[in-house]
């Protein structure tokens, strides 16, 4: 499972510089994501390293939790390539979204792979529709295609809140590795549906 290891060290990495520099105040900028710094032709680094940075300790552990467990699933089923393709256009995607939401949002600034992160788990549900996810506090298994559902439906109506939590790059993350993953399996979206039809 190289391609899952390497981005969990590409997410550590990161991480540690991030976390080093948010505890010196130092060029935090280039952790961060900003659309109205990016569409006034600043932010380039942080548009690439904001997809790699964490906020906390226990953002990045459920983060990468998540990848060690679902991105195997994908780079097995799928391959190497696949899985750092899904990464990549689900990162590609939770920022693009965000960016013509909040361009003119002078305090709008995110950071975190949960939006690659979203992609992958919800690519790993179509490659593998049988699997059951097991979430906090619920004490019963959820069937991987519901658990698809109500992730979409949840971050799509919690997207305009304003809180700590980017929904619209969780959704827009998850939506292309949905897409992308019924794009890659051999069966597409059929196991998938077969759930609910």
């Amino acid at each position: 499972m190289l391609v899952t290891f390497s981005l969990i060290a590409i997410n550590c990495i990161i991480s540690y510089f991030a976390y080093k520099a948010f505890e010196t105040n130092d060029r935090i900028d280039r952790f961060l994501f900003r659309p109205y710094a990016l569409s006034r032709g600043k932010n380039f680094p942080g548009v690439f390293l904001s997809q790699f940075s964490h906020s906390g300790f226990f953002h990045f552990l459920f983060n990468m939790t998540t990848l060690y467990y679902f991105g195997p699933v994908v780079e097995k089923l799928g391959g190497p390539m696949v899985l750092l393709i899904i990464y990549i256009f689900s990162g590609i995607a939770s920022t693009v979204y965000p960016y013509y939401r909040h361009k003119d949002n002078i305090y709008y600034q995110a950071l975190g792979a949960s939006g690659c992160i979203s992609g992958v788990l919800l690519s790993a549900i179509v490659f593998y529709p049988g699997m059951k996810i097991y979430f906090f506090f619920i004490p019963v298994p959820i069937p991987g295609p519901l658990f698809a559902v109500l992730y979409l439906l949840i971050s799509f109506f919690l997207m305009e809140d304003e809180g700590s939590i980017a929904h619209d790059a969780h959704l827009a993350g998850a939506l292309a590795g949905f897409l992308l993953g019924g794009i890659f399996s051999p069966k597409g979206f059929k196991g998938f549906l077969h759930f609910f039809f």
